[in-house]
This record gives structure tokens, sequence and C-alpha cells, in this order.
């Protein structure tokens, strides 16, 4: 397989796997208050092990994951927030979404190397 097919390939799906884990613990009753904040993390841990990304593809699934979470919410938030405070709406979560998303990229990547 060639490199920048695998490159897109490990993004894409680690994308995916860490946004539909961190919409998981937003989804879960009675534990979503603790699960619902830390879910970028957790989404991005396990996408880093599964996946085993390089440096450059955990930046990749961090930004995808923000964005795939901050779409659907920009066009949610307009039901209830109109203006300018919906595109910062966005993009906080965009932030916020990918900095946890590479942090636990990151650690869930090196613990998986770690353990072989």
């Amino acid at each position: 397989m060639p490199s920048q097919t695998r490159l897109l390939l490990v993004i894409v799906s680690g994308a995916l796997i860490g946004s539909a884990v961190t919409l998981g613990c937003l989804l879960i009753p009675l534990v979503h208050f603790l699960s619902g904040p830390l879910g970028p993390f957790i989404g991005g841990f396990i996408a880093g092990s599964r996946m085993r990304p390089t440096i450059l593809q955990t930046f990749g699934i961090a930004i995808l994951m923000g964005v795939l979470l901050a779409i659907p919410t920009y066009g949610i938030s307009g039901f209830w927030v109109h203006g300018e405070l919906r595109v910062y709406l966005a993009l906080g979560l965009l932030f916020y979404t990918s900095m946890l998303a590479t942090a636990g990229t990151l650690f869930g990547c090196s613990t998986a190397l770690k353990a072989g």
C-alpha cells in the first residue's frame, strides 16, 4: 500500500474511531458528566492504541476528530444560538476536541508501542 494512501487511511480510520467513542461517552446516562468532557481524550486514546499513528497522523486524527464534532455542533446550535456565538461555539469545540484528542492519541500510541 503506498505511503500516502496508508497515511490517509490511518487518519480517517482513527478519526472515525475516536469520534464514535467520544459520542458514545456523551450518550451513556449518569456517567456522561465525567466521561463526556474526557470523551475526546478517551476516543483519541483508543484510536491511538488501535492505529499506532505517526506524529503527523496523530495531528491529522485530532484535527479531523475536531472537525467531525464541530460541524454537527454548528448545525444543531442554529436552533437556539444565532449570530457569531454559533461560530465561536463550533470553533471552541474544534479546539477543545483537537487538543484532548492529540493528547489521547499520543498517550494511546505510546502505551501500545510499549506493550509490544
